[in-house]
């Protein structure tokens, strides 16, 4: 009787535990000084404001009923929230989605900057292409670099190599691939999907790219001192 008093107890506990709903998803906000009265009134459904340096448009849509609100800069945008007792607008920091296009200078220049990973990426893949045309250039011409580069034809190839590798390194955050601070990989990245092998990884191009950099200069030391070719 005791242990039917126990599961009754038990089955209860359960119902009334699996009937309290499940807590709201917590979010962050950032409140950007202006109402939704004031917006749709005086501003005429458009506006800007720049909070801690940051410069956002505000824009109402009077179809929806809703409030857009986007950084140009960052190249994000967010939904908004209009308090119920304020009428102010905050924009919820969870709901930040790339805007498609190209990216902006700004957004250029924070993943090309020297402590950014683009630098190195980049450069690595200069130099693995690099180190490949170099070892068939000599072995056909039986030159050294220096003297292929001396050539016009051996420094234009040369400075269109760069320029290539560049493009097609930045070229899918123009296409709408990819968002520019995705452009880059992590090195800390996999494919979980196993589509190719373990050993193709962002970690394992950029340790390849750092051995092409040591290798092309390498390859120029020796051929300074040597004055013949490597291959």
């Amino acid at each position: 009787m005791m242990n039917m008093h126990r599961s009754s107890l038990a089955v209860k506990a359960s119902a009334s535990t699996s009937s309290k709903s499940a807590p709201s998803a917590a979010k962050t906000t950032k409140a950007l000084n202006i109402t939704k009265s004031n917006l749709v009134g005086s501003q005429g459904g458009s506006a800007t404001r720049n909070v801690d340096g940051v410069v956002y448009t505000i824009k109402y849509d009077a179809e929806k009923d809703t409030v857009i609100i986007k950084d140009l800069v960052n190249r994000f945008v967010y939904d908004a929230e209009v308090g119920e007792k304020d009428n102010r607008i905050s924009l919820i920091w969870e709901t930040a989605t790339p805007l498609a296009g190209p990216p902006s200078f700004q957004q250029l220049q924070m993943v090309l900057k020297g402590d950014g990973p683009g630098p190195e990426i980049i450069n690595g893949r200069v130099a693995m292409a690099a180190f490949l045309g170099i070892s068939v250039v000599e072995l056909i011409s039986g030159q050294t670099a220096f003297s292929t580069l001396a050539t016009p034809v051996g420094a234009a190839s040369a400075i269109t190599l760069a320029l290539l590798t560049f493009a097609a390194s930045i070229a899918p955050a123009f296409t709408g691939k990819v968002s520019i601070d995705k452009v880059f990989p992590n090195t800390n990245a996999s494919y979980p999907d196993q589509q190719l092998p373990y050993y193709f990884s962002p970690l394992a191009e950029s340790i390849n790219g750092r051995a092409a950099m040591i290798g092309v200069a390498a390859l120029f030391i020796n051929e300074a001192i040597r004055g013949t070719p490597v291959f």
